[in-house]
């Protein structure tokens, strides 16, 4: 079957249970027998790179609506057709910005206490992920948390410093990222990895 045969996009939003539910019931229309695979890459950022105490209440609340609540949303609403599969993986697409060992190991400079709302959200994320692997642990599911490395997205260029770049195109990113998701075993459930440096990252 061609792949625009097997094809099928929907409309949700992240940051609304009664979209992510609704979008569960036309999958579980046009795939029956249910999916392998659930990868939550949506996300957003602060709305300005500053220092942590300038970030603002509401944008912290909308940044960890959709970055940390909108994966719990998804996870919890597309489980049922995920249990449907021998597969059975769940991914979150993180941060090493969410990791607080690289955090306080200070290598970040300055830049370590800025952006406040993202990094937080993609802490919470992680731990979200190390959650529902053992909530998920019987039923051989892998649930993970993947950094996929500096990329040339807008979002990736917002923290460049001037005249540099991202490391990575969206195609090399995306090769590792679907090279390190093929690889995945329940034994991985609960951890957290590096897309682009192909290893395991601290917490």
């Amino acid at each position: 079957m061609a792949a625009s045969q097997r094809l099928v996009t929907l409309t949700l939003d992240t940051s609304d249970e009664q979209s992510i539910k609704e979008a569960a019931s036309k999958l579980e229309q046009t795939h029956p027998e249910g999916i392998d695979y659930l990868i939550n890459v949506a996300g957003t950022a602060d709305e300005k790179f500053q220092p942590a105490l300038e970030t603002d209440g509401a944008d912290y609340i909308r940044v960890l609506t959709v970055n940390t609540v909108g994966p719990f949303l998804m996870i919890k609403a597309f489980v049922p057709l995920l249990r449907k599969k021998q597969t059975r993986t769940v991914v979150n697409v993180s941060s090493v910005d969410g990791s607080i060992a690289t955090n306080r190991s200070g290598q970040y400079g300055e830049q370590a206490g800025m952006q406040l709302a993202y990094s937080c959200s993609k802490a919470a994320l992680n731990m979200q992920t190390s959650v529902l692997a053992n909530a998920l642990k019987a039923e051989d599911f892998t649930v993970i948390s993947m950094c996929p490395g500096w990329v040339q997205t807008a979002m990736g260029q917002r923290a460049a410093d001037e005249g540099s770049q991202p490391e990575l195109s969206v195609a090399e990113s995306t090769a590792k990222q679907l090279a390190l998701i093929r690889r995945l075993t329940p034994a991985d459930s609960g951890k957290f990895f590096s897309a682009a440096e192909d290893k395991e990252l601290p917490h």
